[in-house]
């Protein structure tokens, strides 16, 4: 296994070369492989290739996150692992932040990967393998709500103060700064090219303009929203601490359900948006998926911690303890499920029908269907 120092000069080769290295050849196993080759094979899936991360002793897994061509994975030690999803490549290792440090989920624009570090913005281009922006954002407070997002002129962020701060990128000046009326923290935002929705812990979800804080509409939920945001075209799906899941459409505020989809419990996840589906992550209460145009059940999985990926009416959902639950969204049928007990953390997958894991050793496995199966 390479050697986190071996790692760090190739890292450093990296960045004075300007050109991408792979650390690690692609393998269809990478060793004893993470889940059993037959056990896969029963259920028409197979494992495409494994990569075995060089962790430090006590350093796990986590958070891992799809984007185009990539698989991103954090360690608890603040370590960024990047993977050519295509290859099954280890393309570079990195340190982000010493451990300890919050981390904010990415945004990603422009082929890059933009996180927010305590109050420090730092921009990772995958393709490169190097951080090519590391800037102080202190001037906004002790840290930001949900991170850093940008179009093509501004950045946004929100400070602790109830502000959404807009940044010129590159010379990070302030542009403007808006507000909710009742001046309530700003908890989420989703942002196009001509305007921003964000709402708040007191419950206002509110589009301004994307250049000037000019308010356009404004739709007061019942509770705050804590969960980010999901964009879908026309829509945001807002999941609220009243309860209730709400579809929204972006460039008037009406509402999109005749009633809005209820939980049960405070929502305190994100929705992730399927193909026909909405799918609700409730915590102990297991996993919602919501018809998209009715607003109504499809089904409810208890044990269902979240959807890894679809393929045209199945999702794939990882389940407690450590299963693996193939459902139709059509009918709420539960086609099989299987024993995925060597993994712990699992991937948000929307760009493709790819399934991938990862156990407490490092081991990341990138799971395919068998076609014609």
């Amino acid at each position: 296994m390479m050697s986190r120092w071996t790692m760090a000069v190739w890292v450093g080769v990296l960045a004075t070369a300007g050109a991408a290295v792979n650390l690690a050849p692609a393998a269809p196993t990478g060793g004893e492989a993470i889940l059993s080759p037959t056990l896969l094979g029963y259920a028409g899936l197979r494992l495409a290739w494994q990569v075995n991360l060089p962790l430090q002793t006590g350093e796990g897994v986590d958070r891992m996150l799809v984007k185009d061509a990539y698989l991103y994975i954090l360690t608890t030690t603040n370590h960024l692992f990047c993977i050519e999803r295509a290859k099954g490549a280890l393309r570079f290792g990195l340190p982000l932040a010493q451990k300890g440090l919050p981390i904010q989920d990415p945004s990603f624009y422009d082929g890059k990967a933009w996180f927010m570090v305590g109050s420090r913005l730092k921009v990772v281009d995958p393709r490169l393998g190097v951080i090519t922006e590391n800037t102080d954002m202190s001037s906004i407070g002790t840290g930001t709500i949900f991170g850093i997002l940008r179009n093509k002129e501004s950045l946004y962020l929100a400070d602790p103060h109830g502000r959404l701060r807009v940044m010129m990128p590159g010379e990070y000046y302030q542009k403007f700064s808006a507000t909710a009326d009742d001046d309530s923290a700003i908890s989420a935002a989703v942002v196009d090219e001509d305007f921003v929705v964000f709402a708040t812990t007191g419950g206002s979800v509110v589009r301004i303009q994307a250049k000037a804080p000019v308010k356009e509409w404004q739709y007061d939920l019942s509770g705050g929203v804590r969960a980010a945001m999901a964009r879908d075209g026309e829509w945001v799906y807002v999941a609220g601490l009243d309860t209730k899941l709400y579809k929204l459409n972006v460039l008037t505020g009406s509402n999109g359900w005749p009633k809005n989809f209820q939980t049960g419990v405070a929502n305190l996840w994100a929705p992730i948006i399927g193909s026909k589906v909405v799918y609700q992550p409730v915590g102990d209460k297991g996993l919602f998926a919501v018809d998209k145009e009715t607003g109504l059940e499809r089904w409810h999985l208890p044990q269902g911690v979240t959807l890894i990926a679809e393929k045209d009416d199945t999702a794939f959902v990882y389940a407690r303890p450590a299963t693996l639950v193939a459902i139709r969204n059509s009918t709420g049928k539960i086609d099989y499920t299987l024993n995925f007990s060597p993994l712990r953390y699992t991937a948000v997958n929307r760009t493709d029908s790819i399934l991938y894991g990862a156990d407490e050793a490092g081991r990341v496995g990138c799971i395919e269907i068998v076609p014609n199966r």
